[in-house]
């Protein structure tokens, strides 16, 4: 029963620990003063913030507000002449986050494609180890940035912002977190033993 209870509560302290990051208060250029708050965490995603319209702050309780193309041209800082449909978007957080670009070798092209093997973008070989990601109507949106002979990659907006990648990373507020965890549920398991 206590190792139920152990793993319950290891389980809960990785999943709360994992969801959200801590923001310190800071001015803004035009000196306004941001409190310090918790956000969602950075995953490149922008359907998952609590800032994206529809979706609630678990820490205020709040529904954001807002119109969800306006809301992804912002996130994407896309600022067209005419209007851009939703798909657009789609085919952008398709082409920069959900593929999985292990494997690109230098000198090819390839084509992404959905699910459903629809065309979703194209990456051309650029140089080096550089790609460029291109959408469906061969706008240049965002690059590719192999290593290890193509076995690891990081993805990149058009602003040099880092979008997604499959390497390797020790996030150290969650091992933190864990960690911390641990030691609580151990000194309750402890504690309840007597």
């Amino acid at each position: 029963m206590k190792n139920i209870i152990l793993t319950f509560l290891l389980l809960i302290s990785f999943l709360t620990s994992t969801a959200q990051v801590y923001v310190n208060g800071y001015y803004r250029k035009d000196g306004t003063y941001v409190k310090p708050h918790y956000r969602s965490n950075p995953d490149g995603n922008p359907y998952n913030n609590w800032s994206y319209p529809g979706n609630v702050n678990p820490y205020t309780g709040k529904v954001a507000t807002g119109n969800p193309s306006t809301y992804l041209r912002n996130y994407y800082k896309i600022y067209p002449n005419s209007g851009t449909s939703s798909s657009d978007y789609f085919n952008y957080t398709s082409c920069l986050v959900y593929t999985n670009y292990k494997g690109l070798k230098t000198g090819y092209s390839y084509t992404l494609t959905s699910n459903n093997a629809s065309t979703t973008g194209y990456v051309k070989h650029y140089q080096n180890n550089k790609f460029k990601i291109y959408d469906t109507s061969n706008k240049h949106i965002g690059y590719v940035y192999t290593r290890k002979k193509g076995r690891r990659y990081e993805v990149y907006d058009l602003y040099g912002y880092e979008v997604t990648s499959n390497r390797f990373r020790i996030n150290w507020s969650t091992v933190g977190s864990i960690f911390l965890g641990g030691a609580l549920v151990y000194l309750l398991v402890e504690a309840t033993s007597y």
